[in-house]
């Protein structure tokens, strides 16, 4: 897939670059640029390709692309020009530019060593993402000497934990042909996600053998589909269990594609370290907070 170079219009007097973008959809062409980036997903949903890396992601959640990785937010449907289904806030900085000096000073060592550990980006993790939010949103609306220094309390929140999930590291870009073909999967996986997908049908639609398939998907994506469609699957009973809790447990298993609840319950558990009942709790108790 072709990666884009991009240049980020930041203002000559300011270090940090903030954008708020409320689209039919996101920026839907993989690219890179020299500065790395913190983005709050406010609405949408979609496949993330960071590297060599496939992730769903959802709103609510916080991610750090490292400064040159190819990366792109592929939204799960391309909306229509009069619905906008896709909001974000991004705050861009450069590490090697004029805030190289800021982030050397010894009382950002634990922000030095953050940045070097997921150098090359993470998802924020779950009990962080609700705070890294705000703070990020706070540094958007904030002019000179005020965005600094938020963004210094939102670099210091995100290096108090090491819980984050990495982002894959990048070795090579797939051929045009290949992008297209593993966006047409992924897009059809998100369209379809709440019936079951066999292993026979996307190997079809890719042209390929079941066998041929998951050597493709493994090897351009790092993970098997089963592991992806899970994530996906997950992602979506989310969303629903923090918007429609009403609803109930067994209707975001059914909804996200799971044909049974204890599958759904086992799933869940072993990608968020928590039951769907645990995780329901925990996010009504920081919507209250908040």
């Amino acid at each position: 897939m072709k990666v884009i170079p991009f240049t980020v219009p930041v203002p000559s007097n300011s270090s940090i670059h903030a954008q708020h973008d409320v689209l039919p959809f996101f920026y839907e062409h993989l690219h890179r640029h020299r500065e790395a980036q913190l983005t709050w997903i406010v609405k949408g949903s979609g496949t993330l390709l960071a590297g060599q890396g496939v992730f769903p992601f959802s709103a609510g959640q916080v991610y750090f692309i490292g400064a040159g990785l190819p990366h792109v937010f592929r939204s799960a449907a391309l909306a229509t020009a009069t619905h906008y289904d896709a909001e974000a806030w991004t705050l861009f900085f450069d590490p090697l530019g004029p805030l190289a000096a800021v982030l050397q000073l010894p009382e950002l060592q634990p922000v030095q060593r953050w940045l070097q550990h997921y150098s090359h980006g993470c998802r924020v993790a779950a009990a962080d993402e609700a705070e890294a939010a705000r703070l990020l949103q706070l540094t958007a609306c904030q002019q000179q000497q005020g965005r600094l220094v938020c963004f210094l309390q939102l670099l210091q929140h995100l290096a108090g934990s090491r819980q984050h999930q990495p982002l894959t590291s990048w070795q090579r870009t797939l051929p045009e042909a290949e992008g297209q073909r593993l966006s047409s999967i992924l897009q059809y996986s998100h369209q379809h996600l709440h019936r079951s997908i066999g292993l026979p049908e996307v190997a079809a639609l890719g042209h390929m053998s079941v066998p041929a398939f998951c050597r493709y998907f493994k090897k351009h994506t790092g993970k098997t589909y089963i592991r992806f469609l899970n994530e996906l699957r997950i992602q979506t009973a989310c969303r629903q269990l923090q918007h429609e809790p009403e609803a109930g447990i067994a209707a975001a298993a059914y909804t996200s594609g799971f044909q049974h609840v204890a599958s759904f319950n086992r799933v869940f558990r072993q990608q968020m370290g928590q039951t769907p009942g645990e995780y329901m709790r925990q996010w009504t108790a920081v919507q209250a907070k908040n």
